[in-house]
């Protein structure tokens, strides 16, 4: 009787309490997220813990679920920051979770996300990253996230993206990568007062080593584009379909969390760029 009960038992899936914690939240934001969506968020965070990279996490997106509403959830909240992300100007139209689509598509002119993570909260030594889906061909500057005044820039896209790839933390100093803003996922470290490193697809890029002092901007840190004192520009035109604001990481961490970024975005039918 007892090995009955046993065989008749239907197992419960065991999810990270961040996992939990992350679709309540699209719950709550009027959002609807798939079982198996679910399972590629909880497989992300697993990830990041077995290569020892989660607590290095302050705000993560990964634009995930049935809706835009969904979306724009984040897994990840920063200190003081809201729980989703503030839309300006984006559709539902603009979103689709998987396929050649997948992501959140920019149109490069008025369209942009305000995360609420204020410029004063960023560590002095940092990572951001963003999964950029498309080629960026576009001139100009062109920004994946960021928050700056006139002279002391947090920002990482392109200062021509047709030609460059930029990562300021802190003044005008940064790196730039003579290659256009292609598809991706890019991360830029500060290492140090003096170290700035680019990284793509987790292989190192370029790097900066002039020393910087920090004025942290007050303005909240903006997606497909950056705030300029508290006014959008460098609009980037394509899809984004992840982010990350975070402590500074290792050469080996930025592989790691490449990697587990990547299998995030297998797992939700995106393809890999």
């Amino acid at each position: 009787m007892k090995l009955i009960s046993q065989l008749n038992r239907i197992p419960t899936k065991l999810y990270n309490p961040e996992t939990l914690l992350y679709r309540d939240r699209v719950i709550a934001n009027s959002g609807t997220i798939s079982d198996a969506s679910l399972d590629a968020v909880e497989k992300f965070v697993q990830d990041c813990k077995n290569a020892m990279v989660w607590d290095k996490l302050l705000e993560v997106g990964v634009f995930a679920g049935n809706n835009l509403n969904a979306a724009l959830t984040k897994l990840v909240v920063g200190p003081g920051a809201p729980t989703a992300l503030t839309n300006v100007n984006f559709v539902g139209g603009d979103y689709a979770e998987t396929g050649s689509s997948g992501g959140l598509n920019g149109d490069g002119a008025t369209k942009y996300l305000n995360t609420g993570f204020s410029g004063t909260n960023l560590p002095d030594t940092a990572h951001l990253s963003a999964y950029l889906r498309d080629d960026v061909v576009a001139a100009g500057n062109r920004s994946l996230l960021g928050t700056l005044t006139g002279t002391d820039q947090f920002w990482m896209g392109g200062l021509n993206a047709a030609a460059t790839v930029d990562f300021r933390y802190g003044q005008l100093n940064g790196t730039t990568l003579l290659t256009g803003l292609v598809k991706g996922f890019w991360c830029g470290v500060r290492v140090s007062s003096s170290i700035l490193r680019l990284f793509r697809n987790g292989t190192y890029a370029d790097l900066n080593s002039s020393a910087t002092t920090l004025v942290k901007p007050a303005g909240n840190v903006f997606i497909h584009a950056y705030n300029l004192s508290g006014s959008p520009g460098g609009y980037t035109p394509g899809r984004i379909s992840f982010y990350s604001i975070g402590n500074a990481m290792s050469d080996p961490d930025v592989l790691a969390f490449h990697l587990a970024v990547r299998t995030l975005q297998y797992n939700l039918n995106r393809g890999i760029n």
